[in-house]
């Protein structure tokens, strides 16, 4: 936190300057001597308020910092307030007592001074309630301030959190048809089935690689997508048809590894295909963003396999920025926007 503007080296310089000026200005008002204003501009009188404000700046001061330093962190502030209030009152009404006492009584010579004692002390006693009303003020928009900022970093550990969950997970039933369809290459033709190995060896290299990767290139993430379409196609007969329209230049762009792989996933799941309707996903790029479109081929009962994948991941976008994927299965196509990040460089 900043420090208080009660410790700060100019307001201690300058500050009691100037109040003691404005208090010695509100005498002359209330005592209707303001025409002696410039006669006695520099007169004993202005140095005695000047001086008290002094010594009521520097007391509060180090009563308000040895209060701070007593009062646990978990006090109430009601009670901050009533306690520093009380204290510095007293302060003021006994500084300005004694300083104006021994003003009068030793330098101007008078025995009866109880209106001037009273009109010092209403004044400085105001002064105290300012001084304390400012520094509660300040306090209150810290408190304000760090409870924002607290509930912002632990928003952005939850993120993290979710982040690395959605990154470290692997598909159990995806692992286990993979396994099922090569036990079944094996035993027609070991050659079809190195080249299956190879497929599911690529598609998880890719899975793992981008584990302790926060954002990977567009071009990285095609390619983890296509291995997925290609081990989806083993059991589905080859009837998903996987286009890119990506330029060159969105190719560098960066997304969150695994998102393409988990809309895939919630498309194909809630898809018919079949030879006679095989199912086409186009994806795009379009305005810092991957565009996935298919015409719908909706199943008469939907999967909800996905959904519980699909708002971890929307959780681990909200890490980056405000903009996360949305989906629109409004009308005949079913539409897919991923936003991409642009990383500067350092």
């Amino acid at each position: 936190m900043q420090r208080s503007f009660h410790n700060s080296g100019y307001f201690r310089v300058f500050a009691p300057i100037i109040f003691g000026f404005i208090v010695y200005v509100l005498i002359l008002l209330i005592f209707d001597t303001i025409n002696e204003l410039n006669k006695n501009f520099f007169s004993a009188e202005v140095i005695l308020t000047i001086f008290i404000s002094y010594l009521i700046s520097e007391f509060n001061r180090i009563l308000i910092n040895s209060i701070d330093k007593r009062l646990p962190s978990n006090y109430k502030l009601s009670y901050h307030i009533i306690i520093q209030l009380a204290l510095t009152s007293i302060l003021v009404l006994s500084i300005t007592s004694l300083a104006v006492g021994l003003y009068m009584h030793y330098l101007v010579g008078f025995k009866s001074y109880k209106t001037e004692l009273i009109v010092f002390n209403s004044i400085f006693f105001t002064f105290n309630l300012s001084y304390n009303l400012m520094y509660f003020n300040m306090l209150y928009a810290k408190i304000i301030g760090k409870s924002y900022m607290d509930q912002a970093e632990q928003t952005r550990k939850e993120s993290e959190i979710e982040l690395e969950a959605y990154k470290s997970r692997m598909n159990p039933e995806l692992l286990n048809k993979s396994l099922e369809t090569l036990i079944c290459y094996a035993t027609k033709d070991p050659e079809i089935a190195d080249n299956y190995i190879l497929k599911i060896s690529n598609f998880y290299r890719s899975i793992l690689n981008n584990k302790r990767t926060e954002l990977v290139d567009l071009e990285k993430e095609l390619k983890t997508a296509e291995n997925y379409i290609s081990l989806q196609n083993s059991w589905n007969n080859d009837n998903i048809i996987f286009t890119t329209t990506i330029d060159n230049s969105s190719e560098k762009l960066k997304i969150v590894p695994g998102t393409l792989y988990v809309y895939l996933d919630h498309i194909i799941s809630n898809s018919i295909i079949s030879p006679i309707l095989p199912l086409r996903i186009d994806c795009k790029t379009e305005d810092n963003q991957l565009i996935v479109e298919c015409f719908k081929r909706d199943k008469i009962n939907k999967s909800t396999k996905a959904d519980f994948e699909i708002e971890r991941l929307l959780k681990a976008y909200k890490f980056y920025s405000d903009s996360i994927p949305t989906i629109n299965d409004e009308g005949e196509k079913l539409e897919i926007r991923i936003p991409l990040f642009r990383v500067a460089k350092n």
